[in-house]
């Protein structure tokens, strides 16, 4: 534990105090969470007036109604989107004497670039609150050892400060963005030689590297606390792949930084995700009356200078209140349908997760969306929205060549082509038509 304070006093972070005090907090009950939750709304609709944005929406209530009636307040506020904050030019307006941020920087899963800053005191809370729920279902304690297997939002190494805090958490990485034979070989040697607690990882890699292993028949005798899956859906049949191939449980997670919302579900004892209801308010937006579909809507109640507030998530999902006999004093999000990342192969039999692909968003500005469609025969197709007349083509191409690093694999750029659409109409990032899709 005393590397995760170094880590802390390196970061400006406090995770490791807030891992104690949400276990605090959450065994006094349901009724306390809702009044904490209750105070950190009103302390945040306080700030709103100096807030751009917001102000002409909120002067005309005074500090008396903010107090007596924050739902009332907060419901009046207008929705926002990734788009609109990211056109708004000034959406973080002031350095709140109460915090500091961190530059945040990610395409999600629609392939749609966002930056956006994020209050340490927030980043401390959600990355406790998903500590708690692994030490909660699956008895993780801090300093545990961890296993990564994912791309940047996992722990990748592309600096020194994160390898760093890599080995200051001790975790071993291995990368699971861009998954080639000499990876599944190293990553091998982790999974199956090291001594570790947790693997965490995303799950379409994980389930890559569990399927070569049983069609190598590599049987797994290790004894570990268990898997949690981050970043995309957990299909049930992956899931009861991932517990018979370790002989262990599994909690699938779902987060939504920048709206604050973290949470997680332990299928095997109960459906729905349990989160952090009492620093994240959710309502949701209906979509679709005929089947039943709402559209997650997230406020962060620890982001004060660049307030997410109503914010249009764009995930699918419904929230369900705390039912005594739960497992845990907390709401639920259930039905949640977030979007999925496929895998993209190459003839080498290289494999490349979704997340790997949000560098483009780098390569060129201009760029709204994106998507990949994979031919089958391997040949890849990336559709881009851009209000712009020009991008930089030859960049996305080179930039995509240097990651997939396969000659044989024919790349291509086709600008404000239509895009294809999921099930229910969900965008995905990456369209596969190979035989290993």
């Amino acid at each position: 534990m005393l590397s995760y304070y170094l880590i802390d006093v390196l970061r400006g972070t406090d995770v490791v105090k807030d891992f104690n005090s949400i276990k605090n907090e959450i065994s006094q009950g349901y009724d306390f969470l809702e009044d904490q939750k209750n105070k950190k709304l009103i302390h945040l609709l306080k700030k709103l007036p100096a807030h751009p944005f917001y102000k002409d929406s909120i002067l005309g209530f005074d500090e008396a109604t903010i107090h007596a009636d924050p739902y009332r307040v907060l419901k009046s506020l207008p929705y926002t989107t990734k788009q609109q904050i990211s056109n708004y030019g000034n959406w973080f307006y002031e350095n709140d004497p109460e915090q500091t941020y961190e530059n945040r920087f990610t395409g999600g899963s629609t392939g749609t670039p966002f930056k956006y800053q994020l209050s340490k005191h927030s980043i401390s809370r959600i990355t406790a609150f998903n500590y708690y729920l692994w030490h909660h279902f699956l008895g993780f304690t801090i300093g545990d050892k961890i296993i990564s297997l994912g791309g940047d939002a996992l722990g990748k190494n592309p600096t020194i400060k994160t390898k760093l805090y890599n080995y200051l958490q001790h975790k071993s990485f291995i990368p699971g963005d861009i998954i080639s034979q000499n990876v599944l070989t190293e990553g091998f040697k982790l999974i199956f030689e090291t001594k570790y607690d947790i693997i965490y990882a995303y799950a379409s890699s994980l389930g890559y590297f569990v399927d070569e292993a049983i069609r190598q028949n590599i049987k797994f005798k290790k004894k570990i606390k268990g898997v949690v899956t981050v970043s995309e859906m957990l299909p049930d049949e992956t899931r009861k792949k991932f517990m018979n191939f370790f002989n262990c449980d599994v909690l699938n997670c779902y987060g939504a930084r920048d709206g604050g919302v973290m949470g997680a579900e332990f299928k095997s004892v109960d459906n729905g995700f349990y989160y952090n209801f009492y620093d994240c308010i959710t309502e949701s937006i209906q979509l679709d009356e005929q089947l039943g579909k709402q559209e997650l809507v997230l406020t962060n109640l620890g982001n004060f200078s660049f307030p997410f507030v109503r914010y249009r998530v764009g995930d699918i999902g419904t929230i369900e209140k705390y039912k005594n006999g739960n497992l845990l004093p907390l709401d639920k999000i259930t039905n949640l349908e977030g979007r999925t990342r496929d895998l993209v192969y190459t003839p080498s039999r290289k494999v490349v997760h979704g997340s790997a692909f949000n560098a483009i968003l780098k390569a060129s500005s201009g760029i709204d969306r994106y998507q990949i469609v994979q031919g089958a025969d391997y040949s890849l197709e990336v559709r881009i929205k851009s209000n712009q007349a020009e991008i930089a083509e030859d960049a996305i191409i080179n930039l995509l060549h240097s990651i997939v690093n396969d000659p044989a694999v024919d790349i291509k750029i086709a600008l404000n082509k239509d895009f294809i659409q999921g099930q229910n109409q969900k965008h995905k990032i990456i369209v596969s038509n190979t035989v290993n899709a």
